[in-house]
Order: structure tokens, then sequence, then C-alpha cells
């Protein structure tokens, strides 16, 4: 069946909910003051690794000032902590995307733009976790028409069942539409698959089913939302659209999406320990869950959406429990410690039939440790992405004990 119009392929939903913007300023600043006193607590014992996914980390820069070397700056201080195997960044500039991206680390991506123009006050920027593909399974994902850059960290999570065969369907559907998916090409664990049997990357999917609903009518806010809630994944996701030139587009179920606001304009990472350490920040706040945004250097706006799941919201208790865990966890392990094996101890807090935040308790918590010279990070060289055939290296960012 070739769709005329993919809005129709969706069931009706509510949008623009009511939502309540919270500021973690305040949760920042008392948590500083916490770790710097040296209080520890009866919390929970560090517990042993268990099945530990890292995610992948995001940035983004709207604002006064050329995006490309904050988003290289910004991602240079986070992609350790889960990204390192593929690497890419898109800018917009006079109503067109400049773009690239490469299987490998950052520093492979400095080389291979070195001397390319990336013009422009507003972009994105991604590095991958080691799951697979090659260079043409590296964000950004860049529409057919090259209007729309898109990036997102997550997995299907615990909406991998409620997905079922729609994950393929709508791949499908768009190929029918006419899309052509660069990422095609052998099938890749869970990922979306074609009719012919070949499988491409779902980011690219979600990439193109934004764009074919904004040219089915929808804003691009609008269709960001729509796409998110009628193929739900635990992500969170940046983009650009040339026909909104002065903005980024997120979206966000449960994944960590920090904001940051300067004077010159607005930073997004997935760790406000991407942002850089020069620039005076009036505010960082978290992006709430089951949201889209429409990010302007002056500020933002925000619209709620509904999620079949409910998320686990964070409170200043948790952030408390789970800096004391972090602790002795870290203080007592005979190996650096890595934010994906963080994650896995903070899950005690998931309830169940939720969705859990646990990457945002785990980064924001440790955060202001390392501020406040309780713990530090240590980089450690890795082996990088299986598909450069050993000939490329990673590095990763690992939690150790203060001196």
């Amino acid at each position: 069946m070739i769709l005329r119009n993919f809005a129709g392929f969706f069931p009706p939903q509510q949008v623009n909910m009511p939502i309540v913007h919270m500021t973690f300023t305040y949760f920042a600043q008392n948590l500083i003051e916490y770790s710097k006193n040296g209080k520890t607590d009866n919390g929970p014992n560090c517990g042993k690794d268990g099945i530990i996914r890292t995610m992948c980390n995001i940035a983004g820069y709207v604002g006064e000032r050329d995006a490309a070397p904050i988003l290289l700056e910004m991602m240079s201080r986070e992609a350790g902590f889960g990204g390192g195997y593929y690497t890419g960044l898109a800018t917009m500039a006079d109503g067109e995307l400049h773009w690239d991206k490469v299987l490998g680390d950052m520093d492979l991506l400095k080389k291979a733009i070195k001397g390319k123009s990336f013009p422009g006050h507003v972009g994105i920027i991604h590095s991958r976790s080691n799951s697979g593909g090659d260079r043409e399974w590296a964000h950004p994902f860049i529409s057919n028409d090259e209007k729309i850059a898109y990036v997102a960290n997550g997995s299907y999570g615990a909406f991998a069942e409620l997905n079922g065969s729609k994950r393929d369907t709508v791949a499908m559907e768009l190929e029918n539409r006419g899309v052509r998916y660069s990422s095609k090409s052998n099938p890749v664990g869970r990922y979306p698959r074609l009719s012919d049997g070949t499988g491409v990357h779902v980011s690219e999917v979600m990439c193109h089913l934004i764009r074919t609903l904004i040219m089915d009518g929808f804003e691009p806010e609008a269709a960001t939302r729509r796409a998110f809630t009628a193929y739900p994944s635990e992500i969170g996701a940046l983009a650009l659209d040339t026909d909104v030139p002065d903005a980024i587009l997120a979206a966000r179920y449960n994944q960590p999406m920090m904001l940051g606001r300067a004077a010159d304009g607005v930073y997004l990472a997935t760790t406000a320990m991407a942002f850089p350490p020069d620039v005076k920040f009036l505010a960082i706040d978290v992006l709430p869950a089951c949201c889209s945004a429409t990010i302007r250097k002056d500020g933002w706006t925000i619209h709620g959406f509904e999620s079949v799941l409910p998320v686990t919201p964070l409170d200043a208790s948790m952030y408390r429990s789970a800096q004391n865990i972090f602790l002795r966890c870290i203080n007592a392990a005979s190996e650096p410690v890595s934010v994906g094996k963080c994650c896995n101890l903070v899950k005690r807090f998931h309830k169940e039939g939720e969705i859990f935040q646990d990457a945002v308790l785990a980064y924001e918590a440790l955060r202001p440790l390392v501020e406040a010279g309780r713990i530090k990070v240590e980089k450690l060289t890795v082996p990088g992405a299986p598909e450069g055939g050993g000939t490329i290296k990673s590095t990763a960012f690992r939690f150790v004990k203060a001196d």
C-alpha cells in the first residue's frame, strides 16, 4: 500500500498538553554543597555490573557565535562517556545544511573536516556508541531533499515490544513514497528492515518520517512530536530544518537533554559536563520528559505529548542517594567506573511499568561530584568500531576516586 498522506497512518493523539518546566539549577547548586561537605549515609552498597548499554552523546548550539567550534568542543568533552565510534556534525546557514561524518571518534572527525567550511550560528553534533554499521550509520542523517538534519540518542528500550513490526512497516511505507535510505545495508540487530531484507538505521527512518510529515502539512515541531508519539523509543533527539533557520528542533522521551542558557545563546548536550567551562551560564535546565521544543538563541517553546508508558519523575532525594551510591562504588572500585555502570546502579529507583531517566540521574549526580573534586574523570584509549578493521582507536571516559 502506498500512503498518499502519511499523517493518516497514525492514530489521533493529544498534543499541546500542559507541562511543568522544572529547572535543575536549584538541585545542582544544593548537590555541589552536599558533595563538598563529605556527607554519606547508609544507602545501597555498590553492586556488580549487569547488562549495560551506554547510549550515544549529542549536542547543539544556537546563538550569536559560530556553531561548529562550539560543537566540536562540547563533543570532545562528552563523547568518551558513551560515544566515540561514529561521529558527525551539521550546521545551517543561508538556507543550506553543511555536514560530514566519519567511522571513528572526534579526532578522526576533526581530521576529516579540516579545511572544510561549516558556516552558521546553529548546529548539532553526535557521537555514536559501538552498536554496528558503517560510516553511513553515523549521525547526522539527512533527508533526501537536504532540508532536515537529525541526530538521536537512545534505543527502543521499553517500547521494543510495543512497536513490534511497526519499525519495519514505517520504514517500508516511507520507501514506497520514494524515500532513499543512505544507511541501507545488511541487517543489524533489531534495526528496521525493508521488504528486500536489507536493514536501515532507525534514526534515518525518523529523519525521513519527520520530513514526510512536514511535507504532509505539519509544522516542523509538530511533525517531530508526531513522529515521536507514533514511533516511540527511549530517546532524545535534535534536528535542523532549513525552513526554520534560527532554531533547533528537539524532542525527548527520557534520554538526557541538558540546556544551558547564556548571554550568547543556548547550548544543548547529553550532559552539562560538556558545556564550555569559560561560558557563564545564566541557568542550566533539563528539557522535560515527553516533550518537543523549538529552541532559539533567546529561549524556547515547549509542548508536551502523551506516552503509553509514563516516565518516572526525578527529585532531589534521588540525586543525593545516587551521589552516595556512586561515591561508595567509585572509591571501592578496583577499575575505573563507566557512566553505563552508574546508570545500572540507579535502576533501583525504577518503577515497574514506567520508563526511567537513569542517564539523567547518573550524569547530573556525577557532575557536581566532579566539579567539587570528589571524583575525577580519567581518559582511556580503547579499540574503535570493529568496522574499522582494528585500525582505529577511541577514547573512553571513566570515573575514578580523587587523589
